[in-house]
């Protein structure tokens, strides 16, 4: 008896479960997982590459050559900038006072940024700024080209055959 009224209540269970799965059309399955903290907010940067200037002789005024270039890569941030350091270090010297950077330029080559999420893309004389989409990751590729104009009497304290630089700082705000 005992083994009739087990049977019974097993077979109850399977049949109210074998109930409840109904047929559908739906041949699909899926796989989820939660991301967590899969992107920080931030920015990271890649990819630099310094670029080149040239000092024609009698001018007060280098231009590039060849862009510095950098990757940025950013998540939760919605304005980056470049800034001018407005220092020109070489021969020995560092000059804080003098040089004056334009990303403009001269005519024809301003700097610029390449990426297809970046929106309001502002090249000025002292900065470049561009706004990203603050949901998701955005990468953008800025090449920074212009010139620095020097006054003479920095221009008086330039050493024949040695390397000169112009450091330029880019910015994640929020």
């Amino acid at each position: 008896m005992k083994n009739i009224i087990a049977t019974t209540i097993a077979l109850t269970i399977a049949t109210t479960a074998s109930a409840n799965a109904t047929w559908n059309n739906d041949n699909d399955v899926t796989w989820n997982g939660p991301s967590n903290s899969y992107h920080s907010d931030g920015c990271q940067y890649r990819a630099q590459t310094d670029g080149v200037m040239k000092l024609d002789s009698g001018s007060l005024v280098w231009e590039t050559t060849s862009p510095a270039s950098i990757t940025v890569e950013s998540h939760g941030q919605g304005n980056i900038k470049v800034e001018r350091t407005n220092v020109l270090t070489g021969g020995g010297s560092t000059f804080e006072t003098g040089i004056t950077v334009n990303y403009k330029g001269l005519v024809g080559s301003p700097s610029n940024v390449i990426s297809a999420k970046a929106r309001t893309v502002n090249v000025n004389d002292n900065a470049i700024t561009y706004q990203t989409a603050q949901n998701g990751k955005t990468k953008a590729v800025i090449n920074i080209q212009g010139t620095v104009t020097m006054t003479q009497a920095v221009a008086d304290q330039i050493l024949n055959g040695k390397t000169y630089t112009v450091t330029h700082t880019v910015t994640c705000l929020q």
